[in-house]
């Protein structure tokens, strides 16, 4: 019979396909075009490998609570043997795409003296080193919470007071939901768009989560369930808000 599988599972296995990666860019930087010499691959990763040392162990001792207690059992940050795995694979995971990002920007600022116009792959890969710390920066450092809010009422999350404002079916198979979120003068108008999709005899749904970029962080807001309205009750629906670092 077919089971769930736990998304921690696809979580891990991301933590793991991402260091192969990073290790991978990382290396590609250093090796020669045809061959390499091992004495002179050996000096060219000293720097890149202090580098990343130096940064990943500082990434774990700042950001150690916030990974165990996310997935240590029930949130309680009890270390566990898998927590444990966990930790480790965030500090090579952290390590590989330092390593990868200080290659290829130290290749990219050598290239720029000579061949700068050769150097579009490498500026590529430093881009994806990029993107995988930051990853890993918004995961481990963000915050989020979980609400249920009746329409036309209002709660608060994460120093924003959310209200539900209401839906209207855009499309036969479409609905959208509209919520505000106000802190001080500020206010930020929202929505996400529900999609019915069927699955042999099974109803289910997509649903696009609302995004609000600022300059050092993110606030994305995901709908996970609107309930039917039931006679005389109000219309509640599940919204979740997080809050990632850049």
């Amino acid at each position: 019979a077919p089971a769930a599988i736990d998304t921690g599972n696809y979580n891990m296995l991301g933590l793991i396909f991402s260091i192969i990666f990073g290790v991978i860019l990382g290396f590609n930087a250093l090796l020669g075009w045809k061959t390499t010499d091992i004495s002179l691959l050996k000096k060219k990763s000293i720097l890149p490998v202090a580098i990343a040392l130096l940064a990943s162990v500082i990434f774990i001792v700042l950001g150690f609570g916030e990974i165990t207690g996310f997935w240590s059992d029930g949130g309680t940050g009890q270390l566990t043997a898998r927590v444990i795995l966990i930790v480790s694979l965030y500090f090579l995971f952290f390590f590989a795409a330092t390593f990868a990002l200080v290659t290829n920007l130290i290749f990219v600022v050598n290239r720029c003296r000579a061949r700068f116009m050769t150097s579009g792959g490498y500026i590529t890969h430093l881009g994806f080193s990029i993107l995988l710390i930051g990853f890993i920066f918004s995961s481990t450092f963000g915050s989020s919470q979980k609400l249920t809010i009746p329409e036309d009422d209002s709660k608060s999350a994460l120093g924003y007071a959310i209200k539900f404002t209401g839906t209207t079916r855009t499309a036969p198979e479409e609905e959208t939901a509209y919520f505000e979120l106000s802190r001080g003068n500020n206010t930020i108008y929202a929505y996400s768009i529900s999609k019915e999709m069927r699955r042999g005899n099974q109803l289910q749904y997509t649903r696009t989560p609302h995004i609000k970029k600022f300059l050092s962080h993110d606030l994305y807001l995901s709908l996970e369930n609107l309930a039917d309205p039931m006679p005389g009750d109000v219309r509640p629906f599940e919204l979740h808000a997080g809050e990632s670092e850049r």
